[in-house]
């Protein structure tokens, strides 16, 4: 950008630094060096949060001996270079190509007979007391697409390497389906995302009841934990 002495003078004497930064393109540090190595005079410290400083009249721009013009060009922007995505193995792709089973797996089979024999929480979720075979978090709706999904995780898991571990202990890990690979220890979690909002009391039953209402969208996430952090989708 090109402009003159007497431009940027003005241009500093009209609005904050960083301002005047924003409209060139550039920081509010390239602007000071470009004052001062052109001897612009500049507002002093504070003189835009006062306003006896303001009405104070701004120094003159002095004479300059060097060039009049005043050239500033806002950084390049350097490009970074695309992460080339991993190629995956032959017999992934082909079970990527052929997508989501019509049935479901015999484990997964007896995890929907005891889900469906069991109670359904506050939250709407299908609850066993037994442990499940493949751990799913859905409501009657979603269960079986839910299940035909965990299918899908663990058989390409297994076509990368991974087998299924021992579950680990704690709060909701119940509901993980635990994996290994050479020492490498991942989760992953299938679950139907809720929405959650508040009940007016002139809606709850008694003063002292649910203060919030839980309602299913349908829409099933997938989380998984590994060595280097957690990821979702």
């Amino acid at each position: 950008m090109e402009l003159t002495r007497e431009d940027l003078y003005e241009l500093v004497w009209s609005m904050p630094m960083t301002k005047v930064g924003e409209k060139l393109g550039v920081s509010d540090v390239a602007v000071r060096k470009v004052c001062v190595k052109m001897k612009i005079p500049r507002p002093p410290q504070g003189y835009w949060l006062s306003e006896r400083l303001q009405k104070r009249p701004k120094p003159a721009l002095p004479d300059f001996s060097g060039e009049d013009l005043v050239f500033i060009n806002p950084p390049v922007a350097i490009a970074e270079p695309e992460e080339t995505p991993p190629e995956l193995p032959e017999g992934v792709l082909k079970h990527v190509a052929k997508g989501l089973r019509a049935s479901v797996t015999a484990e997964s089979g007896e995890t929907k007979r005891l889900l469906k024999s069991g109670f359904v929480d506050r939250y709407g979720f299908l609850r066993s007391g037994k442990p499940l075979p493949v751990p799913v978090v859905a409501t009657k709706t979603t269960l079986q697409r839910a299940l035909l999904l965990a299918d899908w995780v663990i058989k390409m898991s297994a076509l990368q390497g991974f087998v299924l571990a021992e579950r680990r202990k704690g709060y909701g890990r119940d509901f993980e389906i635990c994996l290994e690979k050479q020492g490498i220890n991942g989760s992953i979690q299938i679950k139907e995302r809720v929405t959650r909002r508040e009940v007016p009391v002139a809606e709850r039953r008694y003063d002292y009841g649910d203060k919030y209402r839980y309602e299913q969208t349908g829409e099933l996430g997938i989380s998984f934990e590994c060595g280097w952090g957690n990821k979702k989708a």
